[in-house]
């Protein structure tokens, strides 16, 4: 039996999926609680899909716009 490998996904491809830098990653795990890599996932940080979509579920529509505060959209 094999693992599903869609369940989880490398910080680059998350990245190129959500239309953002894995900098924005980094900066959303440190100061707005985005799920943290797995364990151990190495060189290439591997995130959990289910944790990915349960905390973009969690984000109101308020909490959305403080994500992109500073962003200049001229």
């Amino acid at each position: 039996m094999s693992l599903e490998q869609s369940r989880f996904i490398g910080r680059k491809e998350l990245a190129d999926t959500m239309g953002i830098s894995k900098y924005t990653i980094l900066r959303w795990t440190k100061l707005k609680g985005f799920p943290k890599p797995l364990p151990n996932s190495g060189r290439t940080p591997i995130y959990d899909l289910q944790e990915i979509e349960n905390w973009l579920r969690g984000i109101s529509t308020t909490t959305s716009e403080k994500l992109h505060q500073g962003v200049n959209h001229e």
